[in-house]
């Protein structure tokens, strides 16, 4: 859920979040569907904040571009048109510097 326009709200799981936190993930995926699509196409976020489960423990990063990935995980620029028998499956959201 986004918190703002410009910022994105994700719950990972505890594992993922201390990937996140310790910079060996640097992106994070979300289904191509309606809910995601206003969320992140819609929205177009600047930052994503990140919550650790259903804990209190959240961190802010920059996203650095946010892309599109068909099944086979081969990406395509964020953009309105997307070229012939490209099946978007997946957000890719890259995560950027962390905000303090």
């Amino acid at each position: 859920m986004a918190s703002n326009n410009n910022e994105l709200f994700l719950v990972v799981s505890a594992g993922h979040y201390d990937h996140i936190i310790e910079g060996t993930k640097n992106k994070e995926f979300r289904d191509f569907s309606r809910f995601w699509i206003q969320r992140i196409w819609n929205d177009k976020p600047k930052t994503v904040r990140f919550q650790r489960g259903y804990t209190k423990t959240q961190t802010r990063f920059k996203i650095k571009r946010i892309t599109l990935a068909n099944r086979s995980y081969e990406e395509y620029p964020l953009k309105p048109v997307v070229p012939n028998g490209f099946d978007p499956t997946y957000f890719v959201i890259w995560i950027g510097d962390r905000i303090k």
